[in-house]
């Protein structure tokens, strides 16, 4: 099984936002797990910052994808910034289901599709 995600440029992303966190990410939107292996790659898609959330554990910017914040599997798009020590990436879904704080202005943000095959990713 794979999954789908967008790939974003993490130096520009952290040009935005200081890492609350030891463990800086910054680097993909995921879109869909458990995809199969020969599944086609998502759209192309407009990407932009649409809010931001934060914790103790976790930091973490809300994206949308063609308008929606919502992947197939309905938790939030979201682009993990960072995380504290034995936290890991996926805890930014129960970071956003808790809240999170609106952007006054979306940020537009590049990003590369890819599907992910074990460790290697699969570019459009």
């Amino acid at each position: 099984m794979a999954y789908t995600r967008y790939l974003t440029n993490k130096k520009k992303v952290l040009e935005l936002i200081t890492p609350l966190h030891t463990n800086v990410f910054a680097s993909h939107v995921t879109h869909e797990f458990g995809v199969p292996n020969n599944s086609s790659l998502p759209l192309e898609a407009e990407l932009k910052i649409v809010g931001y959330a934060y914790d103790k554990k976790a930091q973490a910017f809300v994206v949308s994808v063609n308008g929606s914040i919502y992947r197939p599997d309905n938790h939030i798009y979201h682009l993990t910034i960072s995380t504290a020590d034995g936290v890991k990436p996926v805890y930014s879904n129960l970071l956003l289901e808790s809240g999170w704080i609106h952007l006054f202005s979306p940020i537009p943000i590049q990003a590369i599709l890819t599907l992910l095959i074990g460790n290697k990713n699969v570019r459009a």
